[in-house]
């Protein structure tokens, strides 16, 4: 039932789907539907958390003493466009925007499951940098949303565009490479070059 309702609202929009819609597409009845999910913005949410637990798992950082943490941000940044790219997410975007206005509490549902997980899961990677000593980040939580508005503020216009690509290329690897590059700068320890290895 969650992934046809969530089929439903990228489809239609939030305000479009009625519960009996939802239950003539996956079967089951209302009654069962209601005693689940209390209702279709319980239905919205419980659908949601199961596709931002899936973007989620998708995203490649570890806190890996092994690995430098340049290459780590790469491929965060590579892994985190490349979702993004994706027909879903342009479609989540234009669901989200589309029933903000009239039905905040959607909007803040899925903001609270999938943004601020993603921002959560940088600030505790960059916690463990700031105390392994490899860069000094006074406020990780703000670092993480400097590091992140640098990586998605060009593919905010893209996914607004239905005919823009799908798919990463060179241009998105030489600009997160950087974004990376930036990011490090400003947050390295001082007296250490710009060579040495993070």
């Amino acid at each position: 039932m969650l992934h046809v309702a969530w089929r439903m609202f990228l489809e239609k929009g939030y305000e479009a789907v009625s519960l009996s819609d939802v239950v003539a597409q996956s079967g089951g009845s209302k009654a069962t539907l209601y005693a689940a999910f209390g209702g279709k913005e319980g239905l919205f949410i419980a659908a949601c958390e199961e596709r931002c637990a899936v973007f989620l798992d998708k995203l490649a950082l570890s806190a890996d003493p092994l690995l430098p943490v340049d290459e780590s941000l790469q491929r965060f940044a590579l892994s985190l466009l490349e979702n993004l790219y994706s027909e879903e997410s342009r479609d989540v975007m234009r669901l989200i925007l589309g029933a903000a206005q009239k039905f905040p509490s959607v909007a803040e549902a899925f903001l609270e499951r999938g943004p601020e997980q993603v921002l959560r899961r940088l600030e505790e990677y960059l916690v463990w940098v700031d105390r392994s000593g490899l860069l000094e980040i006074d406020n990780p939580r703000i670092a993480a949303e400097i590091f992140l508005s640098m990586v998605q503020g060009r593919w905010y216009l893209i996914a607004l565009d239905s005919r823009r690509r799908q798919a990463l290329n060179d241009e998105d690897l030489a600009t997160v490479l950087e974004h990376v590059r930036v990011f490090i700068r400003g947050y390295r320890p001082d007296g250490v070059g710009e060579r040495s290895k993070f």
